[in-house]
């Protein structure tokens, strides 16, 4: 299954399609804006990424 995956570095490259999905989980454990982006940016990637959250 990871055959299917893209990464940069160790994070997992989210495509457009799915970013309006993954927004809201990013929220769900909320612990204030600048922890909310540190904590995605280790994680995923996505252009304009910061903008988005």
């Amino acid at each position: 299954m990871d055959r299917d995956l893209l990464f940069r570095g160790a994070r997992l490259i989210i495509p457009v399609s799915l970013q309006q999905e993954i927004l809201p989980r990013l929220h769900e454990t909320y612990q204030g804006i600048v922890k909310t982006k540190q904590q995605t940016r280790e994680q995923v990637f996505w252009p304009d990424m910061n903008k988005d959250i």
